[in-house]
């Protein structure tokens, strides 16, 4: 190995030759982020590309049960499969209310469970049986319905959706915002009518056991 000293070397030569070892550290390093940084973006682009438009509308049965109605279209590729998420904080018994789904898709609810105290969300898998959901096509008449859990109705919540291919790799994912129909609610007509029929039939008996004494 040669040894550099600052005999065989002058200094200003010396640290002109450090600075260019740096440089070239700097150089090698800033070529490494760039391109794993390429990397991340492709692949961020390979999954996010594929997209799904997801429409559902959500409406109460009772107390604490909601039924939710869904469509689907595929944005710019085939759609074979995917999963549509239930917070596990939020709902339970999740189940497929209109079997067999339409359009020879199968559809089957898995329950959220707790592995070693963390929860695991439930979900729907939606799977083709014969034909997937083709590029900018739509499919409707999927129906799903779940608990809630509290006594608290939520007026929108959030779903996650993962899309696969026929070998079930992520290919998409997202998510999407469903608002929950309002209860029905007696407007104020409709309430002075009933009040107003109330208030005269009570008057009507009032008289009627008036004229009654009268004739005693």
């Amino acid at each position: 190995m040669l040894a550099l000293t600052a005999d065989s070397y002058s200094v200003s030569t010396l640290l002109y030759m450090i600075y260019q070892g740096q440089t070239l550290i700097i150089k090698k390093t800033e070529h490494t982020m760039k391109l794993l940084l390429t990397c991340i973006a492709l692949t961020l682009f390979s999954i996010q590309s594929h997209a799904l438009i997801v429409n559902a509308s959500a409406k109460l049965k009772n107390d604490n049960q909601l039924i939710i109605d869904y469509g689907f279209t595929a944005e710019d590729f085939d759609v074979d499969a995917f999963s549509l998420f239930f917070d596990a904080l939020l709902f339970e018994n999740i189940a497929v209310t209109n079997n067999p789904a339409p359009n020879n898709w199968d559809l089957f609810a898995v329950q959220s469970e707790d592995f070693f105290g963390e929860l695991d969300d439930g979900y729907v898998d939606f799977v083709t049986l014969v034909d997937p959901l083709f590029a900018n096509e739509s499919i409707t008449g999927f129906q799903v319905s779940v608990d809630l859990l509290g006594s608290a109705v939520p007026s929108s919540f959030s779903q996650t959706f993962e899309i696969y291919d026929l070998d079930f790799n992520l290919v998409g994912e997202g998510n999407v915002q469903i608002e929950v129909a309002a209860l029905p609610v007696n407007s104020p007509a409709m309430f002075s009518f009933i009040l107003a029929l109330i208030v005269a039939g009570g008057l009507l008996r009032s008289k009627s056991a008036t004229n009654n004494r009268g004739q005693l």
